[in-house]
């Protein structure tokens, strides 16, 4: 993530809470409630099979939706 967010074409340093208020915006804005739910499963340490148990689906497609969360973020960021 670049060092600073800029609206215009003045440079404002991003700060953290600012930071973490456009991760918010992103994430919300970027996944789906299914999306956004395994993402939360992810980051709180649920392993891959706990996820799939808790969502009811294949072990493969949580790899494959964590795929896909982890590739859309990225782009998102870097376009910050």
């Amino acid at each position: 993530m670049k060092e600073y967010f800029s609206e215009t074409n003045n440079k404002v340093p991003l700060f953290p809470l600012c930071g973490l208020k456009l991760v918010n915006k992103i994430i919300t804005d970027s996944l789906n409630e299914e999306y956004r739910l395994l993402l939360g499963l992810y980051l709180s340490n649920h392993n891959y099979r706990e996820i799939a148990k808790e969502m009811n689906i294949p072990v493969v497609s949580v790899r494959q939706k964590i795929e896909f969360i982890r590739k859309t973020l990225s782009d998102k960021l870097s376009e910050y």
